[in-house]
C-alpha cells in the first residue's frame, strides 16, 4: 500500500515536471484578445489637416520652416517602430498599419536636439487670472503673462494653430523608442518623445484660458466666445481621438481648465454669452464619457499601445508567449468595456484581479501560492510571471473615468445655466 502511495506521489510529481516543462511550449496568441486591442482602432491621417503632427512639431527649433512636416516624419518614424513591436509579439497581419515609407536620412527632425520647451520662469500661477478659486501663488499677473507669450512666441504660435486643422488622428505610442527595434544608423538613437510634453502643453492651455478672459474683462467679449470656442473644439477632437491613459489625462485636464475659463468668461460679459448661447450650447453637448472621450476603450487603447513592447519582448527573450496572462488581460479589457458602457459612473469596487496576481509592491501577492500556478499555465511560469509583473502596475483608468462622468455633470451644469442666461431679458 505505501508502495502504491509513493508510486502515486512519484509519477504525480513526474507529470508535474513535465507539463511544467511542456508549459512554455503551449503558448499561442489568445483568440480574440488582439481584436480587442486593434480591430475598431480609427487609422491615422498621414495627408493634411491632421493637428496630431503639429502637436508633434510644436518642439520643433525655432529655425524649422515647416512644423507639420517635421512632426508628421517624426510620428511616422514612431509609426514604424511601434509596427516592428508588433511583428516582434507576432500580431496578426490583419492588425498591422499600412504605412508609408521612411527614410531616416529624409526626416528632417530625426537628428535634431535639444526640442523647444515652454520658459515659464517669472509667470507666477496662471490659473490665478480666469478661476477664483486657484489658490497657488505667486499668481501671474497680466504683465507676467504677456511677457511668458512674448518670450515663448514661436511656441505660442505654433500653440494657436492647433485648433485650424479639421482632424485629430494620432499615432498610438508611448512615445518612447530604442534603436534595438529596428535597424538605424549606428551612431543615431531614436529615443524621441513623439507627443508633446503634457506638462508643457497644460500651461499652455491655461495661458489660452487667461488670455480669454483678460480680453473680456477687456471688453473683447465676443471675440473671448470666438476664441474659447475654436479651442474647445481642438480639445474635443483631442478627447474622441485614441490615446494612453496619459494622453487621455491630459486632455481631460485642459477640458476642465477650458471649463473653468467658460464659467469665467460668463462673469466677465454675459452679453456676450447671451449673444452666442447657440454655439456654446452645442459645444458642451454629447458629452457623456463613452461617447465624448472614448472611455469605453480606455484601457484597451492603453493596452494596444503597450503590447507589442511588452509581448514583443517576452517572446525575443523567452521564445513564446504569456498565454495565461494574456487571457487575463483580454477578460479584463471586457469586463472594462462592458462597465463603462452601462449607465451611471463605474462601479466604485470595480477591480480588474488578474493585474493584481503578483505585485512587488505587495509581498504577500507575490509568493509561491500566487507564482506556482503559472508554471503549469499555457506559456510556462516565467513569461507569465514577467508579464505580470509588467502588466501590476497598469491603471484601469478609473480615477480618470470619474474625471469624466464629473466634467459631463459639469458641462451640463453650464450648458443649462447658459440656456437660461439667453432667455433672461438683455
Amino acid at each position: 500500500m505505501i508502495k502504491r502511495f509513493f508510486l502515486f506521489v512519484f509519477c504525480a510529481g513526474l507529470g508535474a515536471v513535465a507539463w511544467a516543462l511542456a508549459a512554455p511550449y503551449l503558448g499561442r496568441p489568445v483568440p480574440g484578445y488582439e481584436a480587442q486591442l486593434y480591430a475598431d482602432l480609427p487609422r491615422v491621417d498621414w495627408g493634411d489637416g491632421n493637428a496630431f503632427f503639429v502637436l508633434a512639431g510644436l518642439g520643433a527649433p525655432g529655425a524649422t520652416a515647416d512644423p507639420y512636416a517635421w512632426g508628421r516624419a517624426r510620428a511616422l518614424r514612431e509609426a514604424h517602430l511601434q509596427e516592428a513591436r508588433k511583428a516582434e509579439a507576432g500580431v496578426a497581419p490583419e492588425f498591422r498599419l499600412g504605412l508609408p515609407p521612411y527614410d531616416w536620412d529624409a526626416d528632417p527632425g530625426a537628428q535634431t536636439r535639444p526640442l523647444l520647451t515652454l520658459d515659464t520662469q517669472g509667470l507666477g500661477e496662471v490659473q490665478c487670472l480666469y478661476d477664483p478659486e486657484a489658490r497657488k501663488t505667486p499668481c501671474a499677473t497680466p504683465a507676467s503673462l504677456n511677457a511668458a507669450i512674448a518670450r515663448n512666441r514661436t511656441l505660442w504660435d505654433r500653440f494657436e494653430g492647433l485648433p485650424d486643422y479639421p482632424r485629430f488622428a494620432p499615432v498610438l505610442s508611448f512615445g518612447v523608442t530604442k534603436g534595438r527595434w529596428v535597424t538605424w544608423p549606428q551612431d543615431q538613437d531614436p529615443d524621441f518623445w513623439t507627443f508633446y510634453g503634457g506638462s508643457d502643453l497644460m500651461t499652455l492651455g491655461q495661458m489660452k484660458a487667461a488670455q480669454i478672459i483678460l480680453a473680456a474683462r477687456a471688453g473683447q467679449g465676443d471675440a473671448s466666445v470666438t476664441e474659447w470656442l475654436r479651442f474647445q473644439g481642438l480639445y474635443r477632437r483631442m478627447a474622441a481621438a485614441p490615446g494612453t491613459l496619459v494622453d487621455r489625462a491630459v486632455t481631460m485636464v485642459l477640458l476642465r481648465q477650458h471649463l473653468t475659463a467658460l464659467r469665467a468668461l460668463i462673469r466677465a460679459d454675459p452679453a456676450a454669452v447671451r449673444r452666442h448661447a447657440a454655439r456654446l450650447k452645442a459645444a458642451l453637448a454629447g458629452t457623456e464619457p463613452v461617447a465624448f472621450l472614448r472611455a469605453d476603450r480606455m484601457l484597451a487603447d492603453d493596452l494596444a499601445a503597450s503590447h507589442g513592447m511588452m509581448v514583443g519582448s517576452i517572446r525575443e527573450t523567452f521564445g513564446t508567449y504569456p498565454t495565461a496572462a494574456m487571457r487575463d488581460m483580454a477578460a479584463c479589457v471586457g469586463a472594462f468595456r462592458a462597465a463603462l458602457r452601462a449607465p451611471g459612473p463605474m462601479a466604485p469596487d470595480f477591480d480588474c484581479a488578474p493585474f493584481l496576481k503578483i505585485s512587488v509592491d505587495d509581498p504577500d501577492a507575490f509568493g509561491l501560492f500566487s507564482v506556482a500556478p503559472l508554471l503549469f499555465a499555457p506559456g510556462g511560469g516565467a513569461p507569465n510571471v514577467v508579464a505580470y509583473l509588467l502588466y501590476s502596475g497598469v491603471s484601469m483608468g478609473t480615477a480618470l473615468v470619474d474625471s469624466a462622468h464629473r466634467y459631463h455633470a459639469d458641462a451640463q451644469d453650464l450648458r443649462r445655466a447658459i440656456a437660461a442666461l439667453a432667455q433672461e431679458t438683455p
